[in-house]
């Protein structure tokens, strides 16, 4: 099994010295909502990215019901044909004010912030680790996994259950991952 490597850099330039495909990973919210954290380091070198997100998001914004439908999803930007970002839907709400002055009738209750997993949603990030693998698989392309501690900057997350997570969804697969810290 391959274990996650950890680098000290950017990680919206991935290190990749292999022919592969590096595949950018970042959690995202629910509501196209894109302005804080890695979101705005990834757009300044990016612009597509922001502008898929949001056209990928735009067709549940009619009510709280249809975003629940959203979580899990992958929104996933070819850049170049050796880079691809996958904005993956795991936080329904993206940041406290929004959740508390927001009405939830209709939001499944695991989609709520709690103290345990802050604003994302574990499962939700499991099944978009899971599409992205299955998507790429199937198109029989070689890749690897670059990211930041996915989910545990604003979105709240533990490391300890993100890193379990990406263990289990790629390093078992024989998936490479590089996770960045600045």
């Amino acid at each position: 099994m391959i274990s996650i490597k950890y680098l000290h850099g950017d990680a919206t330039l991935p290190h990749n010295n292999s022919r592969t495909v590096s595949v950018i990973c970042h959690c995202c919210n629910a509501f196209g909502g894109w302005g804080r954290g890695f979101v705005l380091a990834l757009s300044r070198r990016y612009p597509k990215v922001k502008v898929d997100y949001q056209l990928f998001c735009s067709p549940y914004q009619r009510s709280n019901k249809l975003r629940n439908d959203l979580m899990g999803k992958v929104c996933i930007s070819k850049i170049r044909p050796d880079l691809y970002v996958a904005n993956i839907i795991g936080q329904y709400f993206y940041s406290r004010n929004q959740y508390e002055f927001r009405n939830t009738a209709g939001v499944l209750p695991e989609f709520l912030p709690s103290k345990k997993s802050g604003f994302v949603n574990y499962e939700s990030i499991r099944r978009g680790f899971q599409d992205i693998f299955k998507k790429l698989a199937s198109e029989n392309i070689e890749f690897e996994i670059h990211m930041p501690k996915i989910g545990c900057g604003l979105a709240g997350g533990n490391w300890e259950v993100m890193e379990s997570i990406i263990v289990e969804e790629f390093c078992r697969k024989d998936v490479k991952v590089y996770v960045y810290d600045l």
